[in-house]
């Protein structure tokens, strides 16, 4: 079941508006995910000053679309510092994640960037990991670990994972004849 997300469209000039408040609160795409508290204040931002009333994961998606066109804002040094103080996740845990992602999302051909736009997937995502875990975190945090872990090469792509195992064929020559 693979999903496309389409984009929302924005007039030129919400476009330009979203631009200069993006730089004004100087906090990268990629680091909303990781502070679900600013992501909310800065959607709600979005939503007074342009009359709109779009979601979290659609304007996320929106300027994440953007940025892997090449068409979106650079902050450089200018950025807010993040510190990953507030949640550390142990290797288990990390793997606990991994293991929840590949059997909810990328054995059904859901790609990871589903679960940073979908409230609904995020929520499936912290509700399995708290069964697995014990622990309670907001999915959309979880949903950052993962992204760091994909950053890295390391996390299984959507509808590469096969029944009883973590990994697709690493050649096709294994593949049964």
């Amino acid at each position: 079941m693979k999903t496309k997300r389409r984009s929302i469209r924005l007039p030129p000039h919400d476009d330009q508006l979203l631009r200069r408040l993006y730089k004004l609160w100087r906090i990268p795409t990629d680091q909303f995910d990781k502070r679900p508290e600013d992501k909310a204040r800065f959607v709600r931002a979005w939503n007074l000053r342009s009359s709109r009333d779009d979601s979290e994961g659609d304007l996320m998606h929106y300027m994440k679309t953007k940025r892997k066109g090449g068409n979106w804002e650079k902050l450089g040094a200018d950025h807010q510092r993040y510190s990953a103080g507030s949640v550390q996740f142990s290797d288990e845990e990390l793997k606990a994640a991994e293991e929840i992602y590949n059997r909810l999302f990328a054995s059904a051909g859901i790609g990871s960037d589903n679960i940073g736009y979908d409230q609904k997937m995020a929520d499936m995502l912290s509700s399995e990991f708290a069964i697995a875990t014990g622990r309670i975190v907001n999915g959309t945090i979880i949903y950052a670990a993962l992204m760091a872990i994909r950053k890295r090469g390391n996390l299984v792509k959507a509808g590469r994972v096969q029944r009883g195992s973590q990994h697709g064929f690493g050649d096709i020559d294994e593949i049964a004849s």
